[in-house]
């Protein structure tokens, strides 16, 4: 019998990504956002509640790039950053190309 392993889920590993590069440790994430123990190291999605714990305490992260992956994660984005790349817009109707 196969076993279903989930991977985890694009945001949580922008929101380890981004955690890595500020050098802020999982301990201090937990701590500082109210964010159960454990949370990042489970294999699944994040809840909509930790999700805004994470944006609403760690407010220079851009929202965009954490559900997307496009633009910079920060706005003061060192040159390390993850992903920097801007999406093209097709006309007028703001729908990024794939």
């Amino acid at each position: 019998m196969q076993q279903n392993k989930r991977d985890f889920s694009v945001i949580k590993r922008r929101i380890l990504q981004y955690l890595e590069l500020k050098g802020i440790t999982k301990y201090a994430f937990y701590r500082d956002t109210g964010t159960t123990n454990g949370v990042l190291s489970q294999p699944n999605g994040i809840s909509e509640e930790n999700l805004l714990r994470f944006l609403s305490y760690y407010n220079d992260v851009n929202p965009i790039w954490l559900l997307t992956g496009e633009y910079k994660c920060t706005q003061s984005c060192p040159p390390k950053c993850p992903n920097t790349k801007t999406p093209k817009f097709r006309d007028k109707s703001r729908i990024p190309e794939r």
